[in-house]
């Protein structure tokens, strides 16, 4: 995996390219951007005490489904337990650490899938935004 990170004043940038070598790159003051061989890249960002850092995943962890492209979760890490939240999916999962947390919302993610398939036809305005994402960024194997 290739990270690129590009800082323009307070705002910061990232490129993540999967299936490539892995390494790790640190940013100055309390951001940081970490990538592994796992597929998962993640920026962190520690404000106060609660730390939080966005990861991409780059599959569901199902049999059935791919993901076309890097879909990015926040991470909030609180001192019991690790709430994943996907922005673009409005889809929370909780866990006991990170990797639970990701396994949730991987299963969240698939489910949403295959209920928003099956009502497609009969989707309201916010579910049809969340189908019009999904059925484009997950493909069926």
């Amino acid at each position: 995996m290739r990270t690129n990170l590009a800082r323009s004043d307070e705002h910061f940038s990232q490129w993540v390219h999967p299936g490539e070598n892995a390494f790790h790159l640190h940013s100055l003051g309390v951001l940081q951007l970490y990538s592994s061989p796992l597929g998962l890249a993640s920026w962190t960002s520690s404000l106060g005490k609660i730390e939080s850092k966005t990861v991409f995943l780059s599959d569901l962890a199902d049999a059935h489904f791919a993901l076309e492209c890097l879909l990015p979760i926040t991470l909030q890490l609180e001192p019991s337990q690790v709430i994943a939240y996907s922005y673009d999916l409005d889809e929370l999962a909780v866990g006991s650490d990170e990797s639970s947390a990701l396994e949730e919302m991987r299963l969240m993610i698939a489910e949403s899938y295959r209920l928003l398939k099956a009502e497609r036809n009969n989707l309201g305005p916010l579910q049809q935004r969340h189908w019009n994402l999904l059925s484009k960024v997950i493909r069926e194997i």
